[in-house]
């Protein structure tokens, strides 16, 4: 059942008059004269504006539609059960007032005059953008604009502070929120928040603009540690470090110089890095790619870091670094593209430009030398880093690692994926480009590349270099210690580190043994050879 006001009308001071279903106006306008009061069960539908000083109050238990077509209501008050929500534009004119309940906007906008008071906004009790649309300031001069949204039971209001400018007509601020983390945050991002921020302007020329997000820091609104919040904006698809600041006493967010298209969030800073390295025990000279024989036909290689764990904890110790790398197996499955199959791990060391080691990292390694994060395609997540010039080093639990040279081979990081120039590409650096001599690495023929250098495979013991004889040599870390001094005893589908050709078996005589490739491939069939690790330290 509906109720339709065809007429001009006029309700007289101090009087309610509750309307039991649907209130309709058409043909004519709706003044609510001081002190009145117009209650609504059903929903609100005009084609006009309402006039008068009085209120309009929802009081529905079931949701209220307000379908104003972009015409003002001056007084609105929500003493609802259930959210209302809009079914076209609309404006407050004067005053929004909470008793109970929200607005949903879904894909249409909510504007407040520039002199809107918007009263009891709290917990449950606020303007929720659950589509497109979005709560607006209408503005005609600079000042603090307060935009009441919520999400998730939570008021977790954007003010925008307008300075400077000049308005043109039709002037507004407003903004968005959404109730989920963020979807372009990386995978390794461990403290954010559980919302984030559209603003929006129009017609707002010059000035400065800056915004202030109140944040819920409970586990529905934040997601890790509070204090390694960063105020970050998201503008297309890059991120930047904002100049603005976290207040963790007033649970605060704020943010300088905002503009439009910009998505205003808080999670932890970091560094991306990028690189490139081929490991020699793996690699296929036919291909120009490594072999992934640890990972087909069934996959071997560990989901969690095994760098955390014996027998390489010792030689390889994490620094800066108490969140373990962890991938789902999915990551090990075979890949669309053969280049994204993964190898194995790795282990990288990101050092300053004065060689100070900063972070450690367990990354992934694909078949094409790209080293990845742990979800096996982003690049790799240093946290709480900040941007600047780095140098970065990989190593592998048995190949001696590869590391770039500080004077030559630095790198710009921020948050957003290296460009090809700020690529760690130790697959084709130069010798002076890299750690050390060009004895430290070896190289490989490549199908288009022609050379390429490779880590020097061998290192079965994980002690920084690859020898045949003397102590603490390879050979016998193969025969002794793993086959248990049986030269005819095979290891075989075991992810293990005398495994030094990478194929899934250990074994000393036989096709594909390791001593062989050890003693032949690596050392140049002279048994007096070292080849020893350089890398920083």
């Amino acid at each position: 059942m509906k109720q339709h006001i065809l007429f001009t009308g006029l309700l007289l001071a101090a009087t309610t008059f509750t309307v039991r279903a649907q209130l309709v106006i058409q043909g004519g306008t709706l003044n609510i004269e001081a002190n009145a009061t117009v209650q609504v069960q059903g929903g609100i539908q005009s084609s006009a504006n309402i006039i008068g000083t009085g209120k309009v109050v929802l009081i529905g238990d079931a949701p209220q539609a307000i379908d104003m077509n972009g015409f003002t209501i001056p007084n609105l008050e929500l003493n609802s059960t259930v959210p209302a929500f809009l079914a076209s534009n609309c404006v407050i004119g004067n005053n929004l007032s909470f008793t109970q309940g929200r607005i949903q906007l879904s894909d249409y906008h909510l504007s407040l005059t520039a002199n809107a008071n918007v009263v009891g906004a709290g917990a449950g009790k606020f303007i929720e953008t659950n589509g497109l649309g979005e709560l607006r300031r209408l503005v005609n001069g600079n000042g603090t604009f307060a935009l009441p949204v919520g999400v998730n039971g939570e008021l977790m209001p954007l003010n925008i502070t307008v300075s400077g400018a000049t308005t043109g007509t039709g002037a507004y601020v407003g903004t968005r929120l959404v109730g989920s983390a963020h979807p372009n945050r990386h995978i390794r991002i461990s403290d954010y928040l559980n919302a984030y921020w559209l603003p929006s302007m129009s017609a707002v020329n010059g000035g400065t603009i800056t915004a202030t997000a109140t944040y819920n820091e409970a586990a529905t609104g934040l997601t890790g540690t509070e204090t390694a919040l960063a105020p970050i904006v998201r503008s297309g698809s890059s991120w930047s470090l904002n100049s603005g600041a976290i207040n963790t006493t007033n649970n605060t967010v704020s943010f300088n110089n905002i503009a439009t298209g910009q998505q205003l969030y808080a999670m932890n800073k970091f560094v991306l890095a990028s690189g490139r390295a081929f490991l020699q025990g793996a690699y296929n000279a036919t291909t120009g790619k490594m072999n992934d024989n640890l990972r087909t036909p069934s996959n071997l290689i560990p989901l969690a870091d095994p760098y955390r764990a014996a027998p390489y904890n010792t030689a390889f110790v994490h620094n800066n670094n108490s969140d373990a790398e962890t991938a789902a197996s999915t990551v090990f499955s075979t890949q669309t593209n053969d280049d994204n199959n993964i190898v194995d791990w790795v282990f990288l060391e990101l050092r300053n430009s004065s060689n100070q080691l900063q972070q450690t990292r367990s990354a992934l390694l694909q078949k094409d030398g790209d080293i990845v994060d742990v979800d096996g395609v982003s690049p790799v997540l240093f946290k709480n880093i900040d941007a600047g010039s780095y140098i970065l080093t990989v190593r592998h639990r048995n190949h001696l690692g590869m590391g770039a040279d500080a004077a030559t081979y630095t790198k710009t990081l921020n948050l957003n994926t290296p460009d090809p120039d700020n690529v760690f590409n130790f697959a084709q650096a130069s010798d002076a480009q890299l750690f050390g001599t060009a004895a430290a690495f070896a190289t490989g023929t490549h199908p288009t590349l022609t050379t390429v250098n490779l880590m020097w495979a061998g290192n079965a013991n994980s002690n920084g270099n690859v020898r045949y004889s003397g102590l603490q040599n390879d050979k016998d870390f193969i025969l002794v210690t793993t086959l248990n001094n049986t030269p005819t005893q095979l290891l075989s589908n075991v992810y293990h580190q005398a495994d030094v050709n990478m194929n899934r078996n250990v074994r000393y005589a036989g096709l594909q043994n390791d001593k062989d490739f050890l003693l032949i491939t690596v050392l140049s069939n002279i048994a007096t050879t070292i080849r020893t690790q350089a890398i920083p330290n």
